[in-house]
């Protein structure tokens, strides 16, 4: 389908349902109270510390005639059920926001008692980088009637990549790891400069060690992972130092299996235990 009102395609998340849509954006109209013209949903492709984390950003402000009759906005956010929020990172206008709570099997993220107008940001774990799909809703109380619109829809297909580096180092040759389709192409870049391509697994994931190029006792790095031509981008800052503290190993064992929390190969260790039972590091 080429368009879609938003409501239908809440709908269609909602279920599970796939779909391909050439335009999310969501328009203007009279029964909108939302500003569409300062008001979006993006999915940034660049993170930093986070394994195959990605940032998004919601934006939304109400039209004149009503801004200022808005309260109690609530905003609800949908993922799929392969991505996991970091509660933690979820910021309101800047500032760190506690009232947020997860619900319906973990793929609904909630932000309450949030201002009239502002700007939300936060992250998510991927364990799937070949498909993400998410929507937005705000609920708000305009002159004591309740309202919910769509703010916005991300609708992204074998378009996302992620990296993972170390945020710190005294060796020169680093890791480097993260996801997109399976069986893509990756080029890595240090400082602008490309390095070489990887190719993901049939699972999406990569892992390269490339070399920072240096003879200063302390400098910084950018990396930079990019898929189709560089339209889509990931990066992480990389300090090297002389002098850097490290850890090289971390290992949990429980009832006597070995679970590396370091060298995973790009992806997040599953580890399950059961109640009242004991494991060691």
């Amino acid at each position: 389908m080429d368009t879609a009102e938003p409501e239908v395609l809440v709908r269609i998340i909602d279920e599970d349902w796939p779909f391909e849509i050439k335009e999310t954006s969501i328009k203007d109209g009279e029964n909108r109270n939302l500003n569409s013209n300062n008001t979006y949903y993006k999915l940034s492709q660049s993170f930093s510390s986070n394994k195959n984390g990605v940032s998004l950003t919601l934006k939304y402000d109400f039209k004149e005639t009503v801004k200022n009759n808005i309260s109690n906005c609530n905003i609800s956010l949908k993922v799929p059920s392969t991505v996991a929020f970091n509660t933690a990172s979820v910021t309101v206008n800047g500032i760190k926001w506690s009232d947020v709570s997860t619900g319906s099997k973990g793929t609904i993220l909630e932000i309450k008692n949030a201002p009239s107008s502002g700007t939300i940001e936060f992250k998510v774990v991927l364990t799937d980088a070949s498909y993400f799909v998410s929507y937005a809703k705000i609920g708000y109380k305009l002159d004591n009637k309740s309202y919910n619109e769509v703010v916005g829809i991300i609708n992204s297909i074998n378009d996302m990549i992620t990296i993972s580096a170390p945020s710190e180092t005294s060796k020169k040759d680093i890791t480097v790891s993260g996801m997109a389709s399976p069986e893509k192409n990756v080029d890595l870049y240090i400082n602008g400069e490309f390095i070489k391509t990887v190719t993901t697994s049939k699972t999406g994931v990569y892992s390269e060690i490339i070399t920072l190029s240096t003879d200063e006792t302390a400098k910084t790095f950018t990396v930079e992972a990019k898929i189709n031509n560089g339209r889509n981008i990931a990066s992480a800052t990389v300090r090297y130092s002389n002098d850097a503290v490290m850890i090289t190993s971390a290992k949990m064992i429980y009832r006597g299996q070995e679970y590396d929390l370091i060298e995973n190969q790009g992806k997040l260790p599953v580890i399950s235990w059961s109640s009242f039972s004991s494991f060691s590091f």
